[in-house]
C-alpha cells in the first residue's frame, strides 16, 4: 500500500484494492464479533439471529412462542442471549 502523501496522479493496482477489501473485511469481523473491546457480543437482535440460524422472521417468533428460545424486551426491541442461541444449536445438533 502507498505510504505518504498521496497524490491525484497516484494509481492504485488490482492488488492494492485486494488487500484493502482483505483489511477491511477484517477489520468489520472483528467489530461484528466485538474483539475491538476484547469481550464476546453477548445480546443480539431478531436480524442478527434469523441471519446467523438461517430463519426467516416467522420462524423465530414461532421459537420465542413455544418457548424453545428466551428472550428479553427492551421497548421495542427483542434481544437474545448470544449463550442461548448456542446452546440451542447445540442441543439441536444431529448425527
Amino acid at each position: 500500500m502507498i505510504e505518504g502523501k498521496v497524490h491525484r496522479d497516484h494509481i492504485a493496482t488490482v492488488g492494492d484494492l485486494i488487500l484493502l477489501r482483505e483489511e477491511l473485511l477484517s477489520e468489520i469481523a472483528k467489530l461484528l464479533r466485538n474483539e475491538a473491546i476484547g469481550k464476546p457480543v453477548q445480546w443480539l437482535k431478531s436480524a442478527q439471529v434469523s441471519k446467523m440460524l438461517g430463519i426467516s422472521f416467522g420462524t423465530l417468533h414461532s421459537l420465542r412462542i413455544k418457548g424453545i428460545l428466551r428472550f428479553s424486551k427492551v421497548g421495542r426491541i427483542i434481544l437474545y442471549n448470544s449463550q442461548d442461541i448456542e446452546k440451542l444449536l447445540s442441543d439441536n445438533t444431529r448425527g
